[in-house]
């Protein structure tokens, strides 16, 4: 067994223990915000469901890119914990069922979830330079296009692009109103200099 980049890996790359580790940590993080779950204020619908997406699945789901293929044995461990934490965000009844529950609660399946996160990779890897290690290790069929149509890659950026280019468009305003800030400064500066000599000359 072999820990690379908090990916563990096996002899035959079954990731079974990858899985295991994982949903063991996440199941853990779970425990943690049940018990806030139990203090005398209580917390929200809404901060539950946003605890688990942010907290939960964050760990479980940590490079599901690289082993997720419909593993039907990796994928009842996950939906495990999924039914579990629906449970305690809707303070359901175990005898619920898991699609009223998925539904009320507005939490997509592990398997739609495992597929959007490849999905993002694969659009990601389109940009990738073709002189890139990863882009050389993929089948020369896969094209830098889909379907022969280029993409909007706009509507594929990370949040956190899209964050630092509205930071660099703030910090750029900002650094223009400093400036014109700076150049009224100076105006008035030589107008109260010029009212200054006009009055000496008047005395």
């Amino acid at each position: 067994m072999i820990r690379w980049l908090e990916v563990w890996l096996d002899s035959k790359l079954s990731f079974k223990e990858h899985v295991k580790i994982k949903i063991s940590a996440a199941i853990r993080i779970f425990h943690q915000i049940a018990r806030l779950f139990n203090t005398e204020r209580d917390l929200s619908f809404q901060a539950m469901r946003q605890l688990y997406i942010a907290c939960i699945t964050s760990v479980a789901d940590y490079e599901v890119s690289i082993w997720w293929n419909n593993q039907k044995y990796l994928l009842e461990k996950y939906q495990k914990l999924q039914n579990s934490a629906l449970r305690k965000i809707l303070e359901a009844f175990k005898i619920s069922l898991y699609m009223t529950m998925k539904l009320k609660a507005a939490i997509i399946s592990p398997r739609a979830r495992f597929n959007r996160i490849c999905k993002n990779y694969a659009l990601r890897i389109m940009q990738i330079l073709k002189n890139h290690s990863i882009r050389l290790r993929v089948s020369a069929s896969y094209s830098s296009y889909n379907n022969e149509a280029e993409l909007d890659w706009e509507k594929y950026l990370d949040w956190n692009e899209k964050n630092q280019a509205i930071e660099t468009e703030i910090a750029e305003i900002s650094s223009n109103s400093n400036s014109e800030f700076e150049q009224k400064q100076r105006h008035r500066k030589k107008r109260r200099k010029i009212k200054k000599k006009s009055k000496k000359e008047v005395s």
